[in-house]
């Protein structure tokens, strides 16, 4: 588990109980991507819909974004290979 986390795992959390339930506080992300671009994907989603946009008619997509959604992801710019 500690090469999971990085070192920062605290058993403590998983194994000490108190008489509060938290099912209710929890939640699921609607899309499948880092918390950095969801806004881009939210956006393209919505003029997609607005627009009746359907896939066969995008010819091509270009995109052009930072590198922090990996930075994130992977670590830093030092460790990474962008190609």
């Amino acid at each position: 588990m500690e090469s999971v986390v990085k070192g920062h795992f605290d058993l403590d959390t998983f194994t000490t109980f108190d008489d509060k339930y938290y099912i209710m506080n929890t939640s699921f992300k609607s899309l499948c991507c880092v918390g950095a671009v969801s806004g881009h994907l939210n956006a393209t989603l919505t003029l997609a819909k607005r627009y009746d946009i359907k896939p066969e008619e995008v010819a091509s997509v270009k995109i052009t974004a930072g590198t922090r959604p990996i930075d994130i992801q992977r670590g830093s710019r030092e460790e990474v290979s962008y190609q």
